[in-house]
Parts: C-alpha cells; structure tokens; sequence
C-alpha cells in the first residue's frame, strides 16, 4: 500500500512538472524576458504583467522620462523648436545612439528632437535638456520634480538616466505621456530621416525599433539594450478604436524582444477592446438647479476622460449619474459637484469619475433677485399674450 502511495505521488509530481504554469501572465513568454507590462493607454489599465513593478535595469529607456520633460516645454511654448543652440563638450561627449553633434556646433532645437526621438541620441537629448535648464543638474530638479507629480519614484541624477532602474509599468506610463505629446508624436512613428550639420555632414536617423516599420498601428515609442539589461522596448500600437502601451525588458536577443512585444500585443488587441464612455469636458447632466446664485442652472460635465477596458464580448456598461443632493453658489468652473458611476450588467461599480461645474456662478445680489422676480412677472404676460 505504502508503495502504491508513493508511485502515485511521483505521478501527480511528473504532471505537474509537465504541465505548463497555469498562473503565466497571459500573452507573455516567461522564458524569453525578464518583465513585460502592457495596459490601455488612456487609462494605464493592466491587460497583463510579468514582473511589471519589479525595478530593472532598462538600458536607453531611461532616457525617456528626459525627453517627456523635454516635449511638454515645447509643446507648452517653453522651447521654441526653430531655436538655434551651440552644442556643449559635455552633449557631444554622451555615448550611446548618437547624432554625431559636435562641441560648439550650432544646431536648432528641431533638428535635435528629431534626433532624440527617433534614434534616442543622448548627445541630442542632453544639448536640449541644457538648453532647457541652463544645466543637466537643473534640468535633473525639473525632472524628478515631473515624476514626483506622476507617482514615479525614481531620481535621476542625470537627464540620459544612466544607472537608474525602472519597472514596465514606470515606462508604460511614460510611454502613455509621451504619445500624448505633440512634438514627440511629430517624429516618433518615423523609421528612416535625416539631420544635416552646419559643416554639411549628414547624419541618418535609422528607427531601432523595427515594429514601426513593418507592424500595423504601431506609432513608437523607443527601444534599448546593454549587456546587463539585455534587449528592451516600449511600444505603443492603435488599432480598431483601441490603444494599448506595452514594455517588454530583458530580452536575451532583439528578435526575441520584438517577438515577445508583438505576441503580448496581439493578445491585447484581440481579447480587449477600449470603450469611451466620456470625454473630458462632456455633459452629463443638463440644467442642474443652483441654490443662490446669480445663474439658476449649470450644466455638470466630465471632468476627465472615461475610457473603460472591456473584454470582447462583455455586456455594455451601465452609467449612473450622482449629482450632489444640493448645489449652492458659490461656485467655480471645474468644482466638483457629484460623480459619474459606470457599473456592469450586475451593479458592481466598474469605476467613477468626478462631474464638475461648466462654469463660475456668483452668490445671487439684491439686484440679481429684482431682476428675477421682474421676468417670473414678464414671461406669464407674455406667454398669455
């Protein structure tokens, strides 16, 4: 008896040892990267994950967070892209990709973003940060201060990211900001371009990250390997009305990377779909009454984007709006005044979203109810009339 106990535990241990992980993050070969991240890219909602907040070394993705800082002071009017900047010994010395930029060399800031962005040059992104900042350590209090405000905490102490550690989920979310931008989006989906010098040397721009080419919605973001992080890219792929941000770090080979990324976001792609249930600045509810103000109703609107992710299939979501029992001048355009709930087909709250006021309403004056009363007094003539 006791033998045929043993021979069948042997048993149950060969099936388990020949059975594959049934808790394997769906859509992501283990075997072939350290960390993998892919989620909607309005929202960050998880699709799936392996290892996606466990901090690695992220070869040329740390560069990323510098060039965000860099694309929302263009995009908000703070670094003009015609600019012309002389370049610094410290930029032209940065190794890595490189543009070839020259000490003293005069370049625009143009021309330095498109080198950044489509071959992630660090002599390109450093000469910017300088000509942002006035310093790489100035410009390093801006950007930890960026990533403080997005609930990232890793600090850098130089704007190439050079030793920093970062997870996917960190670099999905930077990848989400940075397709957000409208600089950055100028020059992210192009594969092959080029920079001219002021000596005359050209310098070709060849897009590392071979999915832009040659795979369907995909419009970035960058990629990167080193010895120690192995092959890693952050991708971002629109297709069918969805958007998904994935990362994949620790490839052992650039095939396996861009394999491994192409596997995680077809997975998204055909088992998710993105639904807008709301966009920022919609109204949800019409003509809400106003205790003592000077205007009588408001209308309550979206305070942000509501973007569901939803499995293929699932029922459509129900959306229940909770206004605020009562609403009371004074008030300011963008207060919060109740709360868009969108719950499933059961009445589990899914998620929710603040509704705010559409504009500013002052505490109503004697005047303002003279005024009223004289057209509740006006309109029933007129209406008899």
């Amino acid at each position: 008896m006791k033998k045929a106990v043993c021979c069948i535990l042997a048993l149950l241990t060969a099936v388990v040892l020949m059975t594959p992980n049934s808790f394997a993050a769906q859509g992501i070969d283990e075997a072939k990267v350290k960390a993998a991240f892919l989620a909607e890219g309005n929202s960050m909602q998880c699709i799936t994950e392996l290892n996606g907040d466990t901090k690695l070394d992220a070869a040329g993705l740390t560069r990323l967070p510098a060039l965000l800082v860099i694309c929302e002071a263009i995009d908000g009017g703070a670094l003009d892209m015609e600019r012309t900047v002389s370049v610094s010994k410290a930029a032209s010395q940065i190794k890595g990709p490189t543009a070839f930029i020259e000490a003293g060399e005069s370049i625009t800031v143009e021309k330095l973003l498109k080198a950044a962005i489509i071959i992630s040059a660090g002599d390109a992104i450093y000469a910017l940060a300088e000509v942002l900042s006035g310093s790489d350590t100035a410009f390093c209090e801006q950007l930890n201060a960026r990533m403080a405000e997005l609930g990232i905490d890793v600090s850098f102490s130089s704007c190439i990211g050079a030793g920093s550690a970062m997870s996917a989920r960190q670099l999905a979310l930077i990848g989400s900001k940075l397709m957000g931008s409208e600089s950055f989006k100028k020059y992210s989906g192009i594969y092959l371009d080029s920079i001219m010098h002021e000596n005359g040397k050209e310098t070709q721009l060849a897009n590392p990250n071979k999915l832009v080419r040659w795979y369907q919605g995909c419009s970035g973001i960058a990629t990167g390997s080193s010895e120690s992080a192995g092959y890693c890219g952050v991708f971002s792929v629109e297709r069918g009305g969805s958007w998904v941000i994935g990362v994949v770090l620790g490839a052992k080979t650039s095939d396996e990377r861009f394999e491994a990324a192409k596997s995680m976001l077809e997975y998204g792609l055909s088992s998710c779909r993105t639904l807008r249930v709301a966009s920022k600045g919609d109204v949800i509810k019409e003509n809400v009454p106003v205790l003592g103000g000077n205007t009588a109703y408001i209308n309550l609107v979206a305070a942000e984007d509501v973007v569901l992710l939803m499995t293929q299939g699932e029922a459509e979501p129900q959306k229940n709006v909770r206004p605020d029992e009562t609403i009371c001048a004074p008030i300011k355009a963008g207060d919060a005044l109740g709360k868009l709930v969108i719950e499933d087909s059961l009445g589990n709250e899914l998620m929710s979203v603040d509704i705010v006021s559409d504009r500013d309403v002052e505490v109503a004056s004697f005047f303002d109810y003279i005024i009223a009363a004289m057209r509740m007094w006006v309109e029933p003539k007129r209406s008899a009339a």
